[in-house]
């Protein structure tokens, strides 16, 4: 199932009018026919799967050997928390993984590591235009922003420092104890610098009775939206072809 419509998909109509390049990133991108592939594999656009959400959603699966086939390494995203998503991008990337190896039986064409961590790390700064040689290839560098994730290594059984990155992705959940953006700390010693993480709690609790009352509003409003995406879900899916 493609988006296209009248001949010309979406992503066509951004390139018709200059909007596609290196410089967009396109969330979800599970639908996407051979055409839609090969244009953003030429324009150099960056996918960013969500397979988190996807599965909740039951949207369908990112397409990732087709991807690559073409040199498109997608990254990655959490979607919103209404999407039964995971905000922890160790998470999110070993979903995504797990998921695509599911659906290639052929282990060699499997996501290798190097591929996996750099869809969370210099694919995601590729996203934010935060463009540095020793962030694309995932190295400390003198003059560069230091971001940083320090984890505890008693958090997970280290038996080899050549496989440490797999033992980290898919056989341990390691503890992090400090976390660093642009040589600041953000969390150390496991507690967050930045905010009031009990004072914030306390205000949510506060503010409980009220959010419960906007979140009931919100959704009684939204009730005929819902009816009538269900009809138009329902005619798409009962519809010949």
């Amino acid at each position: 199932m493609s988006a296209r419509k009248a001949g010309i998909s979406p992503l066509e109509k951004l390139d018709r009018y200059s909007l596609l390049h290196e410089h967009t990133s396109l969330a979800h991108c599970i639908w996407m026919d051979d055409k839609e592939l090969d244009l953003m594999a030429k324009r150099r656009a960056i996918p960013v799967s969500n397979p988190s959400s996807n599965l909740f959603l039951g949207s369908g699966v990112f397409p990732a050997g087709r991807c690559l086939e073409r040199g498109i390494l997608p990254a990655l995203g959490s979607d919103g928390v209404n999407c039964a998503s995971s905000n922890n991008m160790m998470d999110v990337l070993r979903t995504f993984l797990f998921l695509q190896r599911s659906c290639e039986p052929d282990w060699r064409r499997w996501i290798s590591g190097a591929d996996a961590w750099s869809m969370v790390t210099a694919r995601g700064r590729q996203v934010l235009n935060m463009k540095s040689d020793a962030a694309e290839k995932n190295l400390l560098s003198p003059g560069q922003p230091a971001d940083l994730a320090v984890a505890d290594k008693n958090s997970f059984l280290n038996i080899s420092a050549n496989f440490l990155p797999n033992q980290l992705l898919f056989h341990n959940h390691p503890v992090f104890r400090h976390v660093m953006i642009g040589g600041k700390f953000v969390m150390k010693d496991g507690k967050i610098t930045v905010i009031d993480e009990d004072g914030l709690g306390r205000e949510i609790g506060e503010r409980k009775n009220d959010l419960d009352r906007r979140f009931t509003e919100a959704l009684r409003k939204a009730r005929p939206d819902k009816e009538l995406f269900a009809r138009r879900y329902q005619e798409i899916f009962t519809s010949p072809g």
